[in-house]
């Protein structure tokens, strides 16, 4: 060992080293004299042994920083010592030095294999070997410090599981998530007030966010008994994802998602008011065709953008279609995007949800065929569900029906039965109109419009009919007309859901004549040709539209 003069001297100026403890092991306590002197010397308190036990039951009895081994016997050399340091949890953070005369690049690799913090020639300066002792002593202390933090950290979060533990034990517990009581407090943000209703993926109920004193829509989920407790959350997050991912001024609004204590999951909304198209249509039945356009603008509006984004809906029905009074008018909504499905994401958690327990996503009375079939489909099939409650809403029934109230016949209806006529409930129906409807009911979705072509289609038969005198008053277009050749005009509307209306008032002398539609043969009727009657729209659909069905042996 080589000692230069003011090698003794510089870790004496470390002041946060005065009290570190060096383990010095040697099996031949003569020649590590000179090294314990020289440690000793520049302030380090050095404790000696002389064999691989020795050295173990000295740091069971003291506290030390570091090891500096150099052990040559057969029962327990350097690198068996070692071995066993790095072991015990209270030895196993010591920083360990071996001093040799083996300099050979095995023994190195040997020793960094066991533990070895340094591996260093026995004819070091000092000065270096100081250098090296002060880096390994700091970097030791560091390591027992942080794995103190674990510890700790480790055992507060113990101790908060239990109180969460105690916690959920004291909760209630509701097996209907319809049970939950006025004034429940859930995720500790929002305040249930009463029931608003109940659908097949959970329950909806009007709340208070206590924060900011919001009223908000709360919708809590139910897990599917087909599921796993992880398919369900990932159902849930699928959901929340679905449903933020569109932003659109006729799509209800995502204000916030997570999991209550008890593992509750769910979605907070913006809250409607006003009622379903569903209650409306169980109050009149039937709706004339300018209320009908005006419903139906909008959702094709949503769906164009919904598609656009790879988003299928894939439960468009009159209870999803909410007519929202706001103070400056009626904002159509559209309803549950949570369970839409993202085209490429989440196919394997679409097959597990409709298979099993939890059947198909959707109401089969408004399903598409390649729907029902479980087979590939696109947003046409949200096409085809706006077609049977266009034909719904202008005739006052659904295009397939069962006395006995049976799916299995409305699903075979659905599947193999052609179209029946629709004939108006309130009075006889526009041609053109028919053929925009019939051709949503399509068996083929490669013949069905898309849902801004089924939206180009109706602002046409708006047109046409308020010029040719049908109806009566303002009608709105949605925003993606407006937007499109508006030049701007709806910039406003896009904010808030609401459109400036379509001028009843043309001076177009053209205007008796249908705008020539983008698709052939549709909407080619022009206004000098007469009414049809209800037999002439009957022959007409069966000989256009009707094709023979499968038949089941």
């Amino acid at each position: 060992m080589n000692l230069s003069d003011s090698a003794r001297s510089q870790l004496a100026l470390s002041v946060d080293l005065r009290d570190a403890v060096v383990l010095l092991v040697d099996d031949l306590p003569r020649e590590a004299e000179e090294l314990l002197i020289a440690l000793t010397e520049s302030g380090l308190k050095v404790l000696l042994a002389d064999s691989g036990p020795a050295a173990k039951q000295k740091l069971m009895r003291e506290p030390v920083d570091l090891v500096i081994v150099d052990l040559k016997r057969a029962d327990m050399d350097s690198f068996e010592l070692c071995r066993q340091l790095k072991v015990p949890p209270p030895t196993r953070l010591i920083p360990v030095l071996f001093v040799s005369a083996r300099n050979d690049v095995d023994a190195k690799i040997r020793a960094f294999r066991v533990g070895a913090s340094d591996y260093l020639d026995d004819a070091i300066d000092f000065s270096e070997l100081l250098v090296r002792i002060e880096y390994h002593i700091r970097g030791g202390r560091k390591l027992r410090e942080l794995e103190r933090e674990k510890q700790e950290l480790g055992r507060e979060l113990r101790e908060l599981k239990k109180e969460r533990d105690k916690q959920v034990a004291l909760l209630p517990v509701f097996t209907n998530l319809a049970d939950l009581p006025s004034g429940f407090v859930l995720d500790n943000k929002y305040k249930l007030e009463s029931l608003i209703g109940t659908g097949g993926f959970g329950v909806v109920y009007k709340a208070t966010h206590i924060q900011l004193q919001r009223q908000v829509a709360v919708k809590v989920f139910r897990p599917l008994t087909n599921l796993s407790n992880e398919d369900s959350l990932r159902r849930f997050r699928h959901e929340g994802a679905s449903a933020s991912r569109l932003q659109h001024p006729n799509a209800v609004t995502i204000l916030d998602s997570g999991v209550a204590m008890g593992g509750i999951p769910y979605l907070a909304m913006e809250l409607l008011i006003g009622r379903t198209l569903a209650e409306e249509l169980k109050e009149r039945r039937v709706l004339s065709l300018s209320r009908t356009i005006q419903i139906i603008l909008p959702v094709c509006d949503v769906l164009i953008e919904a598609h656009a984004a790879t988003l299928i809906h894939r439960d468009i029905k009159p209870e999803n279609v909410f007519l929202h009074r706001t103070r400056s008018g009626e904002v159509i909504k559209i309803l549950d995007f949570g369970i839409a499905k993202m085209l490429g994401d989440g196919n394997e958690l679409d097959r597990k949800l409709m298979t099993g327990g939890g059947g198909i996503i959707g109401t089969p009375t408004y399903m598409a065929p390649e729907r029902l079939r479980q087979g590939p489909y696109d947003g046409r099939s949200d096409v085809y569900s706006v077609g049977v409650m266009m034909y719904q809403m202008l005739s006052g029934r659904l295009p397939f029906t069962s006395d006995k109230e049976s799916y299995v016949e409305i699903v075979l209806g659905h599947l193999n039965q052609p179209v029946p006529p629709l004939v108006g409930g309130a009075g006889p129906i526009p041609g053109f109109l028919i053929q925009v409807v019939m051709r949503t009911l399509e068996k083929d979705p490669m013949l069905r419009p898309t849902a801004r072509e089924l939206l180009t289609d109706l602002v046409r038969v708006a047109r046409y009919t308020i010029d040719s005198g049908a109806t009566s008053g303002e009608l709105a277009l949605p925003r993606a007309e407006q937007l499109a050749g508006d030049g701007g005009m709806g910039l406003d509307a896009e904010k808030t859901g609401e459109v400036p209306a379509l001028n009843v008032e043309t001076s177009n002398a053209s205007a008796k004549t249908l705008p020539p539609a983008t698709t052939a043969a549709v909407l080619s009727r022009t206004i000098e040709e007469e009414p049809p009657t209800a037999t002439r729209v009957g022959q007409e659909r069966t000989q256009e539209f009707v094709r023979p069905g499968k038949s089941f042996s």
